[in-house]
């Protein structure tokens, strides 16, 4: 296929090396060879053409439409809008930025795109570029403003802050009247507390353990300490043994012995990994087990779950109660989720088990050898008495320094942490890519 070229667009190579991908069938990486040129040149008419031809053999009619229209049309901003929010849907930031620009340099005082934008910003942690975006709408709603506080505390901004926040409270949306979402109300409350805890930081380091704190108040047992390490702190994929679980499990009883934490039960999620893990840390800190149930009247348990978003069912868990806790073995910091839990093990892309057929078991602890596992036919008891059984790692605990002294607030453990838990989001002071393959099911 043959598409009109210009060679002395600074996307002429970009566009020749997607053309080059189409002739030879690969289609997908063609489409993903099309963003670098479009962010060089977004007004280069063979990009859109070669979009439109590569989405139709992905068999993706509102995509090819859409880059068709805008092929013979670059001076509509509602087509460049609804390209940003296609690239927005499917969390590519960048691109999603770039046409939601080339679409406010053709309509500077669309609302929407403005916010959308601003929203792009946040997740390319570019808060000063999201602010902004922001300031520039000439009639502030309640949600722009809500994100404005919000981004000026991930700049470390705190005077004025405060009073920002309240200016919130007399917007319409925060006044509740009857059927009327709490939602607004609920996020002044998360503003107002996650201001409290940012005075609580002096030196605002750019590490999750520090924001994961100022956000949600919650705690992260094992980050990593590379300091050259680019997600401040977090992993990207993580492949556990028997030894680093059972290392995990004693990090946490420390932790819940220096706060002076009082766990009289742990009750685990009903899925398999979750009552693995909820076995083990029973029998670490030597209390009583259960599966939870959202109707047990006991206090003081600690509930379990695997994984973040297991929890994203359990509506009920969005009110701190009876003096139960929230802990999560692990916490995908690429998926938003409904709860952020109280203490998380760790942050990853990826996380592996050691009893599931991707397991691994280690061989020789001085060579660091390793041979595959596979004990999906043991009970989930037999599971957590094997990990018991295990000898722990090098067992580091001076991370957990951070919080002492801010006890108080951290969530369902604090006597100021408040009533609520809220939604875990992606956005993040603590910078972070990755890429997601999964976009071209969303054209």
């Amino acid at each position: 296929m043959n598409f009109e070229k210009k060679s002395n667009s600074p996307a002429y190579q970009d566009w020749l090396n997607a053309q080059e991908l189409y002739q030879k069938g690969r289609y997908e990486d063609c489409f993903f060879a099309l963003t670098a040129g479009f962010i060089k040149d977004a007004d280069y008419v063979p990009l859109y053409q070669l979009a439109a031809a590569v989405t139709a053999q992905l068999d993706a009619p509102g995509a090819q439409e859409l880059f068709t229209e805008i092929a013979e049309n670059l001076d509509n901003p509602v087509l460049f809008d609804e390209l940003g929010y296609l690239y927005f849907e499917g969390q590519q930031w960048a691109l999603a930025a770039l046409f939601f620009e080339k679409s406010l340099q053709l309509h500077p005082e669309n609302p929407d795109a403005l916010y959308d934008l601003a929203l792009c910003y946040g997740h390319m942690t570019e808060f000063q570029k999201a602010i902004g975006a922001l300031t520039q709408r000439l009639t502030p709603d309640f949600w722009c403003s809500y994100l404005l506080c919000k981004y000026k505390i991930f700049c470390g901004e705190r005077e004025g802050v405060k009073e920002d926040i309240e200016v919130l409270t007399s917007f319409p949306e925060a006044q509740l009247k009857e059927n009327q979402s709490e939602v607004p109300t609920l996020k002044i409350i998360e503003l107002r507390e996650m201001l409290e805890r940012c005075y609580q930081v002096e030196s605002l380091r750019t590490h999750i353990r520090v924001w994961q704190f100022i956000q949600y108040g919650s705690a992260v047992l094992d980050c990593h300490e590379n300091k050259k390490q680019s997600s401040g702190g977090r992993y990207v994929s993580v492949v556990h043994t028997y030894e680093s679980i059972k290392t995990w499990a004693v990090i946490a009883k420390t932790f819940f012995s220096t706060h002076s934490v009082n766990i009289t039960e742990i009750a685990a999620l009903p899925d398999r990994d979750s009552e693995i893990l909820g076995r083990v840390l029973a029998k670490i800190l030597e209390v009583n087990f259960t599966i939870y149930d959202e109707e047990s009247s006991t206090g003081n348990q600690l509930i379990i779950a695997a994984e973040g978003s297991l929890l994203d069912n359990c509506y009920e868990l969005g009110v701190i109660s009876n003096g139960n806790i929230l802990l999560a073995f692990w916490q995908n910091w690429l998926c938003s989720s409904y709860i952020c839990p109280d203490i998380i093990g760790c942050m990853a892309q990826s996380c592996e088990f050691p009893w599931n057929v991707a397991g691994i078991q280690m061989i020789d602890t001085e060579m660091h050898t390793f041979a595959p596992r596979n004990e999906n036919h043991l009970s989930p008891e037999e599971v957590a008495v094997n990990i018991c059984n295990a000898v722990s790692e090098n067992i580091v605990t001076s991370g957990l320094d951070f919080y002492a002294g801010r006890k108080e607030f951290l969530k369902g453990i604090g006597r100021y942490s408040g009533e609520h838990r809220y939604n875990f989001m992606t956005e993040s002071p603590v910078p972070g890519s990755w890429f997601n393959s999964d976009f071209l099911n969303l054209l």
